[in-house]
This record gives structure tokens, sequence and C-alpha cells, in this order.
């Protein structure tokens, strides 16, 4: 085997072998400004199958980005994160907080409280695993 073959090998086991990226999950304090904006705006561009994800089915969107993905999620000081059921986390039949986020996007000044920076920590953990592939439609994360 030529060098340059024997290189692409080891690339190729040591791609194999490489575990997915661990992600950081910021507090629920920490998502205020520029953050919070775009936040919002990913709310607006998430996508449940063909549509764009309503205010019902952003539990389905959260629950998919955290079954698909691979890696860790972690919390600022390197614990795991730890979430419980999302259909009352994201509020049950009361999804008031999601039609506000989304006004933080046309410019509206929001100041969203404790239990909703939580539910907006979720989302923004969602955006983080699924990357690309809440909002293009893919089958498969990142498949360009």
């Amino acid at each position: 085997m030529t060098e340059k073959g024997k290189d692409a090998a080891e690339a190729r086991r040591l791609q194999s072998t490489r575990m997915p990226p661990s992600i950081i999950v910021p507090w629920g304090e920490d998502i205020d400004g520029e953050l919070l904006v775009l936040l919002s705006i990913c709310l607006w561009c998430l996508r449940y199958g063909r549509k764009y994800a309503s205010r019902r089915s952003l539990v389905d969107v959260v629950a998919d980005a955290f079954r698909d993905y691979q890696g860790q999620l972690l919390n600022p000081d390197k614990t795991p994160f730890i979430y419980g059921d999302l259909d009352l986390e994201l509020g049950g039949p009361h999804y008031d907080w999601v039609r506000q986020a989304f006004t933080v996007a046309l410019g509206d000044d929001w100041k969203p409280n404790r239990e909703t920076r939580r539910r907006l920590r979720l989302v923004l953990a969602a955006v983080k695993c699924g990357g690309p592939s809440l909002w293009r439609n893919l089958k498969q994360p990142y498949d360009f």
C-alpha cells in the first residue's frame, strides 16, 4: 500500500472512532439579549417534516433532535444536562411562551421568566443537537 493509501486508511479509521462532540448548554439565566433574538429566529425556521414547526409540534422537533444526537449534552459546569418529560417541560397544553418568543425576532422587547428560560434552554439544546437538519428538512444531520 502506498503512503497516500495508508494515510487515507488511517484517516477513515480515526473518523469512524471519533466521538460526536459534547454540547455545552448555557444556563437559563444566560439566555437573554442577542442569544434570545437568535433563538427566536431559529424558532421561526424550525421545520417538522415538510412544514414549519408549530407551537404544538415543537415538542416533537426537540424530542427528535435529542433522540438522533449521539454526543453528550452538558451543563456549563460539565455535569450531564438532564431533562424530564418534554411534553410537560415545554408547556403541556399552554404554549403562550412560544408565541412570545416568536415576537422577539420581530423586534418586541420581552423578558422571559425563569420557567420560560428553562424551556428556551431545551430549545437551544435541540438546535445545537440538530443543526441544519432542523430547518432544511434533511434526512440526516449535515446531509448537504
